[in-house]
């Protein structure tokens, strides 16, 4: 009722057909009066939850109730670590295809989100193999016409409802529906970062690059004690963000400079 506060109408629906109190003095109760009006019903046993929830549709629980509240609804159980097999797991592919489909039509996430979430190695090592020979097919199609081979690409060959048959649905909610709808539209709270530890202080025998690299010092100090040449190796590193080889190679080249140090 508190949801329906600037929702007369709906309110004086409810209770109409849950309390039998007449239209005109449904309409003039307060959210207040007619949720002590309704729960009074429902104690009585005057009404039931599946006739509240029959007045109620889905669409008005979204436009009026807390998303967070619905958000724990929908995903209480942990349903996506169910077994693979049997009648629970079916449901659960069911419902988890059905968040993905939904997210994706109403633009909370979009098929890139999708495929780098789950990375194309995994992809490759989930999917069978002659859908994985339709993805190849695409994509050298696409090259034929000199087009790019997109996530909007792989996901029409292998959807939310061809995903949640293949890949192990904790994959898909841990790195999907948790991080990139729930927590990024704020229906699930994101997780406290972890308390951060006080670094010991620097003794007396410590080395000049060993306390560089402890957070009390500034964070210029870590230049100041790195070699010519070391610093020379460094300079070909771009500003820009680069993809996942090319990260590879500058962390190994980071590497071979903190060697050399």
């Amino acid at each position: 009722m508190k949801g329906l506060e600037h929702n007369a109408e709906l309110r004086a629906v409810i209770l109409v057909s849950t309390t039998g109190v007449r239209e005109k003095i449904a309409l003039r109760k307060s959210w207040e009066d007619a949720a002590a009006d309704l729960r009074l019903a429902f104690d009585e046993g005057e009404t039931n939850a599946e006739a509240i929830v029959e007045l109620f549709t889905a669409d008005d629980c979204v436009r009026h109730l807390e998303p967070q509240k619905l958000w724990q609804f929908v995903s209480e159980g942990e349903f996506w670590n169910v077994a693979s097999t049997g009648q629970a797991a079916a449901v659960a592919r069911e419902h988890i295809a059905y968040l993905l489909d939904s997210a994706l039509e109403d633009e909370l996430i979009d098929q890139r989100d999708v495929v780098e979430a789950l990375t194309m190695p995994e992809l490759a090592n989930w999917l069978p193999r002659e859908l994985l020979g339709a993805v190849l097919r695409g994509a050298l199609e696409n090259g034929k016409n000199r087009r790019g081979f997109t996530a909007v690409d792989m996901l029409a060959a292998a959807g939310p409802g061809v995903l949640v048959q293949h890949v192990p649905l904790a994959d898909l909610w841990n790195a999907v529906v948790r991080p990139r709808i729930a927590r990024r539209h704020g229906y699930e709270a994101s997780p406290e970062s972890p308390a951060r530890s006080i670094p010991a202080k620097p003794t007396s025998t410590s080395t000049r690059s060993e306390r560089a690299f402890l957070e009390d010092d500034e964070p210029e100090e870590i230049t100041r004690v790195m070699t010519e040449e070391a610093l020379g190796m460094l300079r070909p590193v771009r500003d820009e963000p680069f993809g996942d080889d090319e990260l590879d190679g500058h962390i190994v080249m980071i590497d071979d400079v903190a060697k050399a140090m």
